[in-house]
């Protein structure tokens, strides 16, 4: 992203609808995870995503499979998330360098 990563950030959370595919990104247990998913909720303060892709490397295999479902905070104006949401820990724009096409 650019030096204005957090607008692009803001708006891209404002603008996320159902079926978008995304880059979620998320923390549990001290460990960080990011993987590819798919929008399944966009709620006033989350963001209910589906992995589209396996997450984590365990003993068995990946810790989050295909199909399992990632809950994030939702950055957005309405709701002051900020407290919530971090570069860690939301829905972000897989597009390159999280910047899109511009004509």
């Amino acid at each position: 992203m650019t030096d204005n990563w957090f607008l692009q950030a803001v708006r891209f959370n404002l603008d996320i609808q159902v079926g978008a595919e995304v880059e979620v990104r998320w923390t549990n247990s001290y460990r960080f995870y990011r993987a590819r998913a798919k929008v399944l909720k966009v709620n006033r303060a989350s963001i209910v995503t589906e992995l589209l892709e396996g997450a984590g490397n365990g003993p068995a295999g990946f810790v989050y499979q295909i199909g399992h479902r990632i809950t994030v905070p939702r950055l957005s104006v309405v709701y002051h998330g900020r407290d919530r949401w971090s570069g860690n820990n939301g829905v972000f724009d897989i597009s390159p360098a999280g910047e899109k096409e511009q004509s």
